[in-house]
């Protein structure tokens, strides 16, 4: 949870941490509750003038993450109002500003992820850095492959319907794909294991691969209970493979189903 306070003289970015689970608590999924104790509240003062709105924030891992102040209210972000782009490796106890490529923009974009940040300035383009924001590439059209191949070696093919596999450069479509109606989600983990997923007519679908997209196996889901919208199919590293029905309000739990024999519903009750 990040609480993103503008001050007088500047700006502050204060982080809240969670108490972590208890060793006998760590096997179950478990959430904090909003009435939990904070454990920790990091608050840093950057140098960035009070006319700016609160930050874009991303993290990437417990320690990485980038803030971009990008827009002053109205009129649109330009030359009176430059992009400013800071960056911290020791999880928000303190914040280095870092060279925007391109801070004069109509829209100014922040995406980043394991070992690749990059922003997207419009109409300008795309600057990618993979040292933590030192150097810039550029590109003009299309999302950098950096930023691509940092998703996911498996993914879905804008536009095709198809699962594709990165190489490096782009997204080659798998020899067999899986029949999965309403197809909009894939991920893997380290190992074999490929789920695809989706929904049609308000019901999930799925499909996993144990041999890295060369087959398929068709594994039917059990109904949820209640209404869902968007599915996603989550593999962590070790394997452990979820799917996860989104609410229609975003607020609700949502459905969740644990790959085991079959998908096993998972309740929220206790967790």
């Amino acid at each position: 949870m990040l609480l993103l306070v503008p001050l007088l003289a500047g700006c502050s970015i204060d982080e809240v941490r969670w108490k972590p689970p208890t060793p006998s608590s760590r096997a179950a999924v478990t959430a904090p509750s909003p009435s939990a104790a904070v454990a920790e509240v990091r608050r840093v003062r950057v140098a960035v003038p009070q006319r700016y709105d609160p930050p874009y924030v991303e993290f990437v891992d417990a320690e990485h993450g980038y803030a971009l102040f990008a827009n002053c209210g109205e009129p649109p972000p330009g030359d009176d109002c430059p992009a400013r782009l800071l960056a911290t490796d020791d999880g928000g106890r303190s914040w280095r500003e870092v060279r925007h490529p391109h801070p004069a923009a109509e829209n100014h974009q922040l995406y980043a992820a394991p070992g690749v940040l990059t922003l997207w300035s419009e109409p300008h383009g795309w600057w990618t850095s993979t040292d933590g924001g030192t150097s810039f590439t550029h590109r003009l059209d299309g999302p950098p492959p950096q930023w691509v191949g940092a998703q996911s070696r498996f993914q879905l093919i804008e536009g095709s319907g198809q699962v594709g596999e990165w190489d490096g450069q782009r997204l080659r479509p798998l020899a067999a794909q899986p029949r999965v109606p309403g197809l909009n989600t894939v991920d893997a983990g380290d190992g074999q294991l490929v789920v695809a997923a989706g929904t049609k007519d308000g019901k999930p679908y799925a499909a996993v691969s144990f041999d890295r997209g060369r087959s398929w196996q068709q594994t039917p889901v059990p109904a949820p209970d209640g209404h869902v919208g968007v599915l996603r199919a989550v593999v962590e590293r070790d394997g452990t493979a979820w799917l996860v029905g989104e609410r229609p309000d975003r607020r609700s739990f949502p459905a969740l189903w644990r790959l085991r024999r079959g998908w096993d519903p998972i309740r929220a009750e206790g967790r």
